[in-house]
Order: structure tokens, then C-alpha cells, then sequence
């Protein structure tokens, strides 16, 4: 229905004035962070429809390649806006080096230092994600920590205290490095718990514990 709505019509038009804007006239680091993480969502919504995903994003394959806007004269895929811009170039987990080539002219657009908490607004479509919501330049960081918190403690950590193990969501270990490694996981989350028996553990027993990854649902987030 959205696809064939005036909404989404409008949009799309929306969509095609980028390729008349340079990224550089952005004026700080914050607006920077806000731009490309709305950017890197609306993309991925914006694909789900033009490629007519039905259950899954997997259905297309290379789909965070694939899915792609024009900025001025260069090309950003929602993986070059997530790892090359919003991950400080530090490169897709899987593949080895920088995202970005020294002389590529999209590195001028890196968002430096990068803020862990990308990874709780960055929505790739999928049941496993974070929510989603629109961030604003002057807001980002109470914005932020509103995401991470909500995503920890619904779902993206699993405290068992009988077996002494913790399940984080597989965001964390995808991106072990950004976080160094699961204790530093483990380190990061314990701030954004709620007051209750599952942070109370953990901070009672911050090394005695497990910790796994739980299965990542791939199933659209409709």
C-alpha cells in the first residue's frame, strides 16, 4: 500500500534532490550524525519497497550494497553510510581494512569519533533491530541514549542469573571491535539497564559470568 501511496510518492522526489546536495555543507559533527543516520534509515525503507521485499531483506541479495543514493556526484550504499561514514571507516566486520580507500572523497564526510550508540539507531529492516526514530542535530544525544537504552532492555540483553550467563544481541558481536570484545559489551550495557535483579547481578558479578549471542531474526519488522 505504501508503495502506491501519494507519501511515498513524494518522497521519492524527495529522495532525487540529493543528488543536488554536498554533504560538506553539513555545519557540525552533530548535524553530520543526525544526517546520515536518518539518511541510512529512510534508504532502507526506501529499498524494502523498490525491491518488493515480502518476508525478508535477505531476499535480495547484497541488499546493504545494492541499496543506494546519490549525493553531488558520489554514490552511497547503506553500507558505505554505516561503516565508511557512521562507523569512523573502520570497515564491515567481514571484511578486512578500512571502508574507505585513502583517496576515496567520501572520506571527507567521516564522522569522527564514532559513537557506539549508532549501532542502537541504525535499522536494517529486520524483527532484531532497534526502533526506529527520526534524530535531530540539537537532540542527538539525549536521542542516543534513549535508543540504547530502549534496545538493551527490551530484548538486546538477556541476564540468567541461575546460569550465571548473559545473552546479548548478536549487534555485539557483529561488532565486537567497536566494543572490545564481550566483556567490554557487557560493560558498555551495564549503565543502560533499568534498576532491577538483571543489572543488580551484573554488577555484583561483572567477570563471573557467560556470556552468549542470541539468534539474529532476519524476518521483516513490519
Amino acid at each position: 500500500r505504501l508503495a502506491s501511496s501519494p507519501a511515498f510518492a513524494e518522497y521519492r522526489s524527495c529522495a532525487a534532490m540529493l543528488a543536488g546536495f554536498d554533504p560538506s555543507e553539513l555545519i557540525d559533527r552533530a548535524e553530520r550524525l543526525a544526517f546520515w543516520i536518518n539518511l541510512y534509515n529512510a534508504l532502507v525503507i526506501h529499498a524494502v519497497i523498490a525491491y518488493g521485499v515480502k518476508e525478508s531483506i535477505r531476499e535480495v541479495a547484497g541488499f546493504f550494497w545494492r541499496a543506494a543514493y546519490r549525493l553531488g556526484n558520489q554514490r552511497y550504499s547503506a553500507n558505505d553510510i554505516e561503516h565508511g561514514i557512521l562507523r569512523a571507516n573502520r570497515g564491515h566486520p567481514l571484511i578486512p581494512g578500512p571502508h574507505f580507500a585513502e583517496n576515496d572523497p567520501r572520506r571527507a564526510h567521516v564522522v569522527e569519533p564514532m559513537d557506539l550508540r549508532i549501532h542502537f539507531a541504525l535499522v536494517c529492516a529486520s524483527r532484531s533491530c532497534p526502533l526506529i526514530g527520526v534524530y535531530e542535530a540539537e537532540a542527538n544525544d539525549r536521542q542516543l541514549d534513549l535508543a540504547a537504552r530502549n534496545f538493551v532492555n527490551h530484548g538486546g540483553v538477556e541476564v540468567d542469573p541461575r546460569a550465571r550467563r548473559v545473552a546479548l544481541s548478536r549487534i555485539f558481536f557483529w561488532y565486537g571491535r567497536d566494543f572490545g570484545g564481550a566483556r567490554g559489551a557487557v560493560d558498555f550495557v551495564l549503565p543502560y539497564l533499568d534498576e532491577g535483579p538483571a543489572k543488580a547481578y551484573l554488577t555484583k558479578n561483572p567477570r563471573g559470568l557467560r556470556v552468549g549471542y542470541q539468534p539474529y531474526d532476519w524476518s521483516l519488522n513490519r
